[in-house]
């Protein structure tokens, strides 16, 4: 265990180079700040302009978000965590995963973005929109419709809404059935 005024360390295995003020993780390794958390199993902190790149199994934790992905580069001065290859980003309060090739992450105006076959997970209980993924998959006919305001099971209750979408999916079904 490390100490610093800025973050607390927990390294298995902690290589230390004095010139290059870079420290080298060979094995489990926890970083602790106050704002944030990096885990990782292979990568190197450089202590003096605090930035890291972390490559077996990381991820950072930050502000109810968390970034993961094949590998990670984070500025702790800049707030700017970038993840290459398999990246997903959890959002606990906006209750939704995003998934893609790359994903940049602002820890001060608490926003990301991802590219590279990038596709939303909403979801809300046991209900996702990734459904209609793997409709697809499954080689049937799907049409995805999104309806804002609409809560589960809308369509049960008569109102502009409701009939909107019950026309939409009513003419879909005659669609596919003719």
């Amino acid at each position: 265990v490390l100490t610093n005024p800025r973050y607390i360390l927990n390294c298995d295995t902690l290589r230390y180079n004095n010139v290059a003020r870079t420290a080298y993780f060979l094995g489990p390794t926890d970083i602790r700040t106050k704002d944030s958390r990096m885990y990782c199993e292979s990568g190197r902190y450089n202590t003096e302009l605090q930035r890291c790149s972390f490559t077996l199994h990381p991820y950072l934790v930050s502000g109810g978000q968390l970034l993961r992905g094949d590998s990670i580069y984070y500025d702790q001065q800049k707030g700017l965590g970038k993840a290459y290859r398999n990246v997903s980003i959890y959002d606990s309060s906006r209750q939704l995963i995003v998934r893609g090739d790359f994903a940049e992450y602002h820890q001060q105006t608490d926003t990301a973005w991802v590219t590279g076959s990038a596709e939303l997970v909403q979801f809300d209980d046991h209900d996702s929109l990734f459904m209609h993924a793997r409709w697809v998959a499954a080689c049937n006919e799907a049409e995805l419709a999104i309806y804002p305001g609409g809560a589960h099971g809308f369509t049960l209750f008569p109102n502009a809404l409701a009939m909107k979408a019950e026309a939409k999916m009513h003419a879909f079904m005659r669609q596919v059935l003719a």
